[in-house]
């Protein structure tokens, strides 16, 4: 049941995946990056472009409207095009891996202002797909192309474009040689804190809390902010069943960490039939959650089916109804295929019959769910 748990909860929160590829990418920096693939996408918003001004520094940054991180990142993608488009930088956001160019065209006119820079659609199995993204060995959005005199940088994450970045950027060649050098070692680091983490991964499986002590404080040395450890430090402490440290972590956090745990705790406390959080903890972390559900604009279902759970194994009852009835209006008030709404109704249903249903019957309804889930996605589309 924890695996299968587990494998819901990552679905749910990691960075769109696409197909990976296991040739070495020639598209990488210094690479000549072709052109056409861009000049001949279908252009939403802005003028088609159709060559390199010499010395400006262009960003294409890859999204789509069903990734919820890169609709994370348009506010600060834009900031950046509204602050440094009058000082060279050009960016130009490609949509990919989607098919819909109607559904693309009023998702950005939606966003106005908001989503100011150049948009282009390129469809599935483009030529931008096939010369950028698959040639650079690209496996996930959102993902950021820069190139200056039609040469390739380097490719990051956009929200590592900082504003000291891109002004370095566009500093000069020197300026620009030292922003790609401290983009190269931040993704050599995280390469290296991937293999780590997934070594600890792979010690949690097998409950080996000595391991996954080991690699947490590996993890630590090579990345103190990595936003890895949060989700490291709660894992130990559950399998260690140390939920003293675990109630201290949760009065201790602060800062933009702080919700991350107050999740991971809540479901592995709510959400995990045999944890055997004691009734103080759980109080607590429920109070915490529910403090941080009415703060969000548009609560996560899953995050009020886990309040639900937490309010429930703590006693409170009502408490427990109220918050699952609140998830079932999240589920409904999403837009269509965004998450099913059955499997909320099912978890209120068995909580007003009495019962609080197990971690495995969630899972199963959210199993049972996902082929109508699809089919209204594609519907959508």
């Amino acid at each position: 049941m924890k695996k299968l748990l587990h494998s819901c909860l990552v679905a749910v929160a990691s960075v769109a995946l696409a197909q990976t590829t296991e040739s070495e990418p020639t598209l990488k920096a210094g690479s000549a990056v072709p052109l056409d693939p861009v000049t001949n996408a279908k252009w939403i918003q802005g003028e088609p472009l159709k060559t390199f001004e010499p010395g400006k520094v262009y960003v294409f940054e890859c999204w789509a409207t069903w990734c919820g991180p890169c609709i994370a990142v348009i506010p600060h993608v834009n900031e950046l095009h509204q602050q440094y488009s009058a000082k060279g930088l050009r960016i130009i956001g490609m949509n990919v891996w989607e098919e819909g160019e109607e559904k693309v065209a009023k998702f950005v006119k939606d966003k106005g202002d908001g989503m100011s820079y150049p948009i282009a659609y390129t469809g599935r199995g483009s030529a931008f797909e096939q010369e950028w993204l698959k040639a650079a060995g690209v496996r996930g959005i959102p993902h950021a192309f820069v190139v200056k005199d039609g040469r390739m940088l380097f490719t990051t994450h956009p929200a590592q474009l900082s504003h000291e970045v891109v002004e370095q950027l566009l500093s000069g060649e020197e300026g620009a040689r030292q922003a790609a050098a401290a983009i190269h070692a931040k993704t050599a680091a995280r390469e290296k804190s991937g293999v780590v983490m997934r070594e600890f991964q792979a010690a949690a499986a097998k409950s080996d809390t000595e391991v996954m002590a080991a690699k947490l404080a590996e993890m630590e040395k090579l990345d103190a902010s990595s936003l890895m450890l949060p989700q490291m430090k709660v894992t130990l402490l559950v399998a260690k069943k140390d939920w003293a440290g675990a109630d201290q972590l949760l009065t201790e956090s602060t800062g933009p960490t702080r919700p991350m745990i107050v999740s991971l705790l809540a479901r592995r406390a709510g959400m995990d039939d045999e944890a055997g959080c004691p009734l103080d903890v759980l109080q607590n972390i429920s109070t915490a959650l529910a403090a941080q559900t009415e703060k969000a604009r548009q609560p996560n279902p899953l995050d009020l089916l886990t309040l639900a759970s937490l309010q429930w194994r703590a006693g409170d009852k009502a408490a427990a109804l109220a918050s699952a009835r609140k998830g079932v209006e999240a589920a409904k008030g999403l837009p269509e295929g965004r998450f099913p709404a059955a499997p909320v109704e099912k978890f209120l249903q068995s909580l007003e019959a009495g019962t609080l249903p197990t971690e495995k019957e969630l899972m199963g309804w959210l199993r049972e769910a996902t082929p109508a889930r699809a089919a209204a996605s594609a519907k959508a589309s």
